[in-house]
């Protein structure tokens, strides 16, 4: 039995794939280390589960025995999932996490879900949290709901637009100081899509040029 997925997958009908081995349609060198797994399911009677990769594609690999009234293995019921796309997107977020490290200024990844997903270490010390505490969580659960509807949530909003923002306030950190931060809000796109998957928020501390420039009138 197949599923129209594997049908669109494979290119074939349902008439040309039913009755025939699953190794039929795999290079040998692809068969013999796969039919340990389906082996070991065989023997084990209990589900397995794996990443493979195949012709490019990096897929999530579910095998389930269904047992006879008998207890035995009397067919295996095989799930796969392409998760290609999601395993580029964790290793350019590895890369990007690498690159923004070492940014003296403070940096974050911030999703189209208001979710933090990469940090650099300048943003961790001006909050004053760990990555764990900040990465994974929502704005609202690093910073107060007034603070960020005041400050923060329409810039990010009018960026996910596909639009460049800026952004010049004071803002009060948790270590007690008030800073003079100039913000960029850069939106970041889909692969080969005009549609925005969240923003890159650069903040840089330009607090001694403000309290120059304001001294400067106050002399004027």
């Amino acid at each position: 039995e197949v599923n129209e997925a594997v049908v669109r997958r494979v290119g074939m009908g349902v008439g040309e794939l039913t009755g025939r081995s699953i190794f039929d349609f795999f290079p040998q060198e692809f068969q013999d280390f796969r039919k340990v797994y389906i082996n070991i399911v065989q023997q084990t009677k209990e589900p397995l589960r794996y990443q493979d990769e195949y012709e490019g594609m990096i897929l999530h690999v579910c095998i389930y025995p269904i047992l006879n009234d008998g207890g035995e293995v009397e067919r295996l019921a095989v799930f796969v999932s392409d998760n290609t796309e999601h395993h580029r997107n964790e290793e350019l977020l590895y890369s990007i996490s690498q690159i923004i490290s070492n940014i003296q200024d403070p940096v974050a990844y911030i999703d189209k879900n208001l979710v933090f997903r990469i940090v650099n270490d300048a943003y961790l010390k001006i909050y004053g949290k760990t990555e764990t505490e900040i990465v994974g969580n929502t704005l609202e659960k690093i910073m107060e709901k007034d603070y960020i509807d005041k400050k923060i949530k329409w810039n990010f909003q009018k960026c996910l637009t596909g639009q460049k923002v800026q952004q010049q306030e004071w803002f009060d950190f948790p270590d007690g100081k008030r800073r003079y931060m100039y913000l960029n809000y850069y939106p970041v796109f889909a692969k080969g899509k005009q549609i925005t998957t969240g923003v890159v928020l650069n903040s840089i501390n330009i607090t001694k040029i403000k309290e120059l420039e304001e001294e400067l009138k106050r002399l004027s």
